[in-house]
């Protein structure tokens, strides 16, 4: 299953903070990714030509990232719906199979499997979720990147 899949699927679910704004609903674009667009004004967080091509060719392409020398590093502060993070292992993984990625907590995403949750259940749920998990807390990427 590709990254982009995946993403696609989060699209097409009730983002929370878009949950809460009753003028926007999830719409498909040419390249079969989803984006979120304002029933009002038509406008979209993404191109309609495709929110994953979009990030392609407005992010993976000009980084420069899958020719540069090993580390690659890149932090993605989890703002948006992921796209580029998606585009950009995607492609990397197909340049570079081997490539490894470090993972924090704070990739576990807000899950609503409900799609009727409010904040509070969805703050609650994600926080026992990563006091759960095996994934390094996220105030230790410092370290793991730079050995310091």
């Amino acid at each position: 299953m590709l990254l982009s899949d995946v993403c696609s699927r989060q699209a097409a679910r009730v983002h929370p903070r878009v949950a809460m704004e009753s003028d926007w609903s999830v719409q498909p674009t040419a390249d079969g990714s989803f984006t979120f667009a304002c029933t009002k004004t038509g406008r979209a967080f993404h191109s309609r030509t495709g929110a994953y091509r979009e990030a392609l060719g407005k992010f993976v392409r000009p980084s420069g990232l899958l020719y540069r020398p090993e580390p690659i590093r890149v932090l993605d502060v989890c703002y948006g719906l992921g796209y580029n993070s998606a585009a950009l292992l995607d492609t990397l993984w197909r340049v570079r199979p081997t490539a490894r990625v470090l993972q924090t907590r704070a990739a576990i995403p807000y899950r609503d499997p409900t799609l009727t949750d409010d904040a509070p259940t969805l703050y609650r749920r994600r926080r026992e979720e990563q006091q759960c998990s095996n994934l390094a807390p996220s105030s230790h990427w410092k370290k793991r990147w730079t050995g310091r």
